[in-house]
C-alpha cells in the first residue's frame, strides 16, 4: 500500500518525544524532538520499534506545538542533506580550481543565513561541481590563484555563470536528476 507524504498522527507514549521519519532520494532518516524543539537522530530500528502500533489502538489528538516540531526536525534534516550533498560534490574528482570554488562556497553558505544567498549559492555549488569546459576551467584556475574569496568571488562566479550559459548546463545537468534528492517529511508521530 503506497500512502501520501506527510502523515501526521498520535499515540499514547512514555517519553513525550515525537518521532518525524525523513527522506530524500533513497536516503531515510528518523528524528525524535521534543516539547522544546531538541532534535535528535535515531536509530531506524529502535525508532520504528517505538512508532509501532497495533491497528486497533486509538489515535489521540495532536499536541497543541505538534507542527513547529516537525517544521524543527525538517530545517535539521534539509541542513544534513546540504551538508552531504556538498561532502559527495568534494569526493568526486576534479580539478584544484574547482575544488577551491566549491570549498569557498561552503565557508560562504555557513556563514551566511539569508535565504536569498543559500539559493544562489546552492545553485552555484551544483553549476561549478559538474564536468565544466576548458574555459571555465581556466576562468576558475585564476579565482585560484588569485584567492578570491567572499562577495567578490561570488560577483566572479556570477560573471563567469552568465558568460557561459552555465545556466543551461545545469538545467541539461539537473533535467535527469529533477526532485530527486529534495528533503521531505515522510510521516511524523506523537507520542502523547
Amino acid at each position: 500500500m503506497n500512502l501520501r507524504d506527510g502523515i501526521r498522527s498520535a499515540k499514547q507514549g512514555d517519553d513525550g518525544r515525537a518521532r518525524v521519519v525523513c527522506k530524500a532520494g533513497n536516503y531515510h532518516k528518523i528524528y525524535s524532538v521534543d516539547e522544546n524543539k531538541d532534535v535528535m537522530a535515531e536509530d531506524i530500528p529502535q525508532a520504528l520499534g517505538k512508532m509501532k502500533c497495533e491497528p486497533s489502538e486509538p489515535a489521540l489528538d495532536l499536541p497543541a506545538n505538534f507542527n513547529d516540531r516537525v517544521v524543527a526536525v525538517q530545517a535539521e534534516f534539509e541542513k544534513h542533506i546540504r551538508e552531504w550533498q556538498a561532502e559527495q560534490i568534494v569526493a568526486v574528482t576534479m580539478p584544484l580550481s574547482q575544488k577551491y570554488v566549491i570549498d569557498e562556497l561552503q565557508a560562504i553558505d555557513r556563514e551566511i543565513d539569508d535565504p536569498n544567498w543559500q539559493g544562489q549559492i546552492s545553485t552555484y555549488l551544483h553549476v561549478y561541481s559538474q564536468p565544466l569546459t576548458q574555459a571555465v576551467q581556466a576562468e576558475l584556475r585564476g579565482i585560484r590563484r588569485n584567492r578570491v574569496e567572499g562577495q567578490a568571488l561570488l560577483d566572479l562566479l556570477d560573471k563567469i555563470y552568465v558568460r557561459y550559459k552555465l545556466s543551461e548546463a545545469a538545467q541539461a545537468n539537473g533535467a535527469n536528476h529533477a526532485d530527486k534528492d529534495i528533503p521531505i517529511v515522510v510521516c511524523s508521530l506523537a507520542h502523547n
